[in-house]
Order: structure tokens, then C-alpha cells, then sequence
């Protein structure tokens, strides 16, 4: 279907589109609302101001879309695949999504707010100088995802895979990562954590060196070949988590809570550890110093602790 006959359908009161294919579509300054488009593909779709609400795409295809001072409000996309696509200046709100996929994507200065997303997934995509906000991602694959110079407040993301992000200059506070996999993240060094949750999931081959995690909650999650180097930690909780091959090298942990976790070839040299909890913890012998197993809270009394590190050394 060519432009002039969608513009034609759409003066004539059509909001259904069921089984077309449109050629190259270009919108300057169009608005329009009630748009249900079914098993339809967009060869070339381009949209220059305008907005849009109460769109819905079911089982759609769409190739290199792009779009500049556009807002978009309320729109539906449900096994979609999207490729090719460029958003400068432009705002996406409420979008519900559902096992789509989203191919060499790239938002530039644009607001994300109110994105569900369920078993879709992000590739090579992009996300520069954005804000994201109350975006809820569950089971997505985000692998790969760069973050340029964004602000991300009160995002969730459920079972998500996470590695291999690209993060720089970004910030973000308030979000949740709930049993997902955040392997060979980088750019996090130095960055300020301000209340995230990574409850359940796991943390392999990152560096966390000389962040500022306010409020930040590691508990019951794998953190493995890990670097909290000169982190500031204190107050942060790592109940029940496994650590294995960690590095909290100069790390502030005055009050944090490590109660019931386990730790293998943990490294907490010239850490502050003052009233640092290690309540039902079996602490290996030479994890801290003697001046630091003094400031620990313990379950059981320091002479019991070195006491079982001698019947160690006897077995």
C-alpha cells in the first residue's frame, strides 16, 4: 500500500489494517489515535513530529523506522520485529510489549516512561543521553545493551539478561534487578548505586571498583570473580549471597550485613569492617586480619572462632 492510499483509507474513517504491506511511508506532522495494524510489514517508515496514541501492532514487521520529535502514547506491539530503527528527540509512554525483538535499535535524547516488556529482546541497541523511567522488563534479553549519559529511575528488570551492557556516564537510582543475569557488565566503576535491588541474581566477571552503593541490597545473589575495590559499601546488605574469588580490596563496610552468606577466597584486605555483620558465617582463616576480626559482629565469641581455625589447622 502506498502513502497517498493509507492517508486515503485513514480520511475515510479505516483504523484497521489487516495483511499489507506498505512501501515507504513518511509522516510530517501527523496525529492520529485507534490504529490497529495486524500481520502487517513497513518497508520504510518515517515519522517527523506528530503524535500518536492507542497504537496497536500484532505480528508486525518493521524495517528501518525512524523518527524525530515524535510522541508516542499507549501502544500495544505483540510478536513484532523491529529492525533498523533511529529515535532522536522523541517520548514513548505506557508500552505494553509482548515477545517482540528489536534489532540495531538507537534512542537518542529521548524519555522512555511506563515500557512493560515480556520475553522480548533488545539486540545491538542503543540508548544515549535518555531518560528511562518505571520501565519493567521480564524474561528480556538485553545483552549487549549500551548506555550513553542516561538517567534510569525506578526501572525493574524480572529475570532478564542483562551482560555484556556498555554503561558510561549513566545514572540511576531506585531500580531492581530480581533473579537476572548481569555477567561482564561494564562501565560500573566509580558509578553511585542510590537504593537498586539485585536480589537473586548473579554477578560474574564485573567490576564494582570505587562505587557508592546508598541503600543497595545484594542479597541471596551469586557474585562471582567480582571487584568492589575502595567501594563504599557501608550499611549495604549481602545476606545469604555466595561469593566466590571477590575483591573488597580498601572497601568501606562499616555495618554492612553478611549474615548467612558464604564466602570462598574472599579479599577483604585494609577493608574498614567495622560492625560489619557475619552472623552464621563460617569465616575461612586468613580472610581478615586480627585487628579487623575484632571489629565484626559475630554469633559466636572470637576465642570460639579461633579456636575452630586450630582445630582446623589440625585436620
Amino acid at each position: 500500500m502506498k502513502q497517498s492510499e493509507f492517508l486515503q483509507a485513514f480520511e475515510q474513517g479505516e483504523r484497521v489494517f489487516v495483511d499489507i504491506e506498505f512501501d515507504d511511508l513518511l509522516f510530517d506532522n501527523f496525529c492520529c489515535e485507534d490504529l490497529t495494524f495486524h500481520h502487517c510489514t513497513f518497508q520504510s517508515l518515517k515519522i517527523i513530529s506528530g503524535t500518536w496514541k492507542s497504537i496497536l501492532l500484532n505480528e508486525c514487521q518493521l524495517n528501518h523506522w525512524s523518527a524525530e520529535e515524535w510522541h508516542l502514547e499507549s501502544m500495544t506491539l505483540n510478536q513484532c520485529l523491529i529492525e533498523q530503527g533511529v529515535f532522536e528527540h522523541c517520548v514513548f509512554a505506557e508500552i505494553v510489549e509482548t515477545d517482540c525483538r528489536w534489532c540495531n535499535v538507537s534512542w537518542q535524547q529521548c524519555e522512555l516512561n511506563e515500557w512493560s516488556a515480556t520475553d522480548s529482546a533488545f539486540y545491538n541497541s542503543v540508548i544515549d543521553q535518555s531518560q528511562l523511567e518505571h520501565i519493567s522488563f521480564n524474561q528480556v534479553e538485553t545483552s549487549g545493551l549500551q548506555l550513553f549519559d542516561c538517567q534510569m529511575q525506578l526501572c525493574a528488570f524480572r529475570e532478564c539478561r542483562c551482560g555484556h551492557w556498555i554503561i558510561d556516564w549513566s545514572r540511576a537510582s531506585q531500580c531492581a534487578f530480581h533473579e537476572s543475569d548481569l555477567s561482564n557488565m561494564s562501565g560500573l566503576t566509580g558509578q553511585m548505586l542510590d537504593r537498586h535491588s539485585f536480589e537473586g541474581s548473579t554477578l560474574n566477571q564485573i567490576d564494582l571498583s570505587s562505587i557508592q552503593a546508598l541503600g543497595c541490597d545484594f542479597s541471596h545473589v551469586i557474585i562471582q570473580n567480582a571487584r568492589f575495590d575502595q567501594a563504599r559499601l557501608a550499611f549495604t546488605s549481602f545476606m545469604a549471597s555466595d561469593l566466590s574469588k571477590v575483591s573488597f580490596v580498601g572497601a568501606q563496610l562499616q555495618y554492612a550485613n553478611f549474615n548467612q552468606a558464604r564466602i570462598t577466597q574472599v579479599q577483604f584486605e585494609h577493608a574498614n569492617v567495622q560492625k560489619a555483620q557475619f552472623i552464621d558465617v563460617e569465616i575461612p582463616k586468613g580472610a581478615f586480619s586480627d585487628d579487623q576480626i575484632t571489629q565484626l559482629v559475630l554469633k559466636e565469641d572470637l576465642k570460639d572462632t579461633q579456636q575452630r581455625w586450630k582445630q582446623q589447622e589440625g585436620l
